[in-house]
């Protein structure tokens, strides 16, 4: 078992965004959300988002959390009322499934996918399931920076394009899109548990044979080899992420392509088009705290401005 220390505080729904960012900047390996009423949430439900107050856990691998890393966070929650809740506690072998069997609960989006865990079945008929346990790779649908990227893949025409998504953590929006018609995606992460896991979920799900999930510096060998491109790019990442990886991402997209961007707080929009709008035209769609960029590649005519969802 892996040893863990546990960040928790009470903020505001204002603040909330804003301090997940702080949270994972540092190194949280998962987040959840419990609201007024002790409702729990893993990863932000999209409902969460009704809470005027929430409590906000942090999981973080006791071999990662730095003293400076720590210190980096208490500064950064400054800024915001919190200081009281703020508690810092030792979790020693914690068998982290096992602690959220009873909480998680699955994901339904536009009607036709649903993703849950193993240990659940579908309570309707759904054109497609995906099958997520909760784990140290983030991604099991619920998150609202998650769930914009899987509205979008469950409106996109998928069947027989190729899908990159970078930043995969347990491989959740790649595998759907498998799922819903992809024939291959491939997975991206700077975290070599995320890449293990998600390639473990794509043979849970039956999609090993189209998914692969790599870590960043195989994929660069392998971007630089085969020139990959995708129909359909991916990257539910940090706002401060997406702009460093502007030109790499903007150069795996196909020429007719599709690119979104998603876990941007709403005053990060305007950095984030800065780094791309050269390239794309984008749409914006908002849920709760999160931004998501939709994004279609701009050709010699288009001067169009983004337009707002």
């Amino acid at each position: 078992m892996t040893e863990f220390i546990e960040l928790s505080l009470v903020a505001e729904e204002p603040h909330c965004g804003q301090i997940e960012v702080i949270l994972l900047e540092a190194g949280a390996c998962s987040i959840t959300v419990e609201g007024d009423g002790r409702e729990v949430c893993l990863e932000g439900d999209p409902v969460s988002r009704s809470w005027s107050v929430r409590k906000i856990s942090a999981l973080f691998d006791r071999d990662f959390l730095s003293i400076e890393a720590l210190g980096r966070i208490k500064s950064g929650l400054g800024a915001f009322p919190v200081r009281d809740s703020f508690k810092v506690t030792d979790l020693p072998d914690l068998d982290w499934e096992r602690a959220w069997q009873d909480h998680v609960r699955p994901v339904v989006v536009e009607d036709r996918l649903w993703i849950g865990p193993t240990w659940t079945e579908p309570d309707g008929k759904y054109d497609t399931a995906v099958r997520i346990d909760p784990g140290l790779a983030f991604g099991t649908g619920s998150h609202e920076t998650t769930y914009l990227c899987l509205q979008a893949l469950a409106k996109v025409p998928l069947d027989g394009k190729t899908v990159i998504d970078f930043g995969c953590g347990s491989g959740v929006l790649g595998i759907a899109a498998c799922l819903m018609g992809a024939s291959r995606c491939i997975g991206v992460d700077t975290d070599p548990d995320a890449v293990r896991v998600a390639n473990e979920n794509a043979r849970i799900n039956g999609v090993q044979n189209r998914f692969e999930a790599l870590s960043n510096g195989k994929f660069a060998v392998c971007r630089n080899s085969k020139r990959e491109t995708a129909q359909v790019v991916v990257a539910n990442i940090l706002a401060s992420a997406l702009i460093d990886l502007a030109d790499i991402l903007t150069g795996i997209v196909s020429d007719d392509g599709m690119l979104i961007l998603s876990g941007i707080l709403p005053d990060q929009v305007e950095p984030v088009l800065d780094a791309y709008q050269s390239c794309f035209r984008f749409a914006s769609f908002r849920l709760g705290d999160w931004v998501m960029l939709a994004g279609s590649v701009r050709n010699g005519a288009d001067d169009e401005q983004t337009d707002t969802g």
